[in-house]
């Protein structure tokens, strides 16, 4: 029995050596962050993350942080009612924090007529 013992744990101990602490381009990832207003600097509550084409997403809570689980090779859509909507590539980086600046009337008007 000891025997066995000895062996599984030999074998285990051998497969789980070789693993890599590298992701591919499709391996689930959790990221967090901070959302702020690039001119105050303040958290902005409320901004809806979204993971680009999927219907996967998040809010900010009242301090600005959120956690979202996604892919390595996804893109975060930040967005929020009279901010201006940010997409940030997913890298390698668990942590992405945004500064979203506010949306004036010209980029409004140009955004409608696209």
């Amino acid at each position: 029995m000891l025997k066995i013992l000895f062996i599984c744990t030999f074998i285990a101990s051998f497969t789980l050596g070789n693993t890599t602490d590298t992701l591919s381009p499709d391996s689930p990832k959790s990221i967090h962050g901070i959302v702020t207003d690039s001119v105050t600097g303040k958290p902005i509550p409320e901004v809806i993350i979204m993971v680009k084409g999927t219907e996967i997403g998040t809010v900010t809570n009242a301090e600005g942080h959120y956690k979202i689980v996604t892919l390595t090779n996804s893109t975060l859509v930040f967005s929020k009612e009279g901010m201006k909507t940010q997409e940030i590539p997913v890298g390698e980086e668990p942590e992405i924090n945004v500064q979203m600046k506010k949306e004036t009337k010209d980029t409004k008007s140009l955004q409608k007529t696209k």
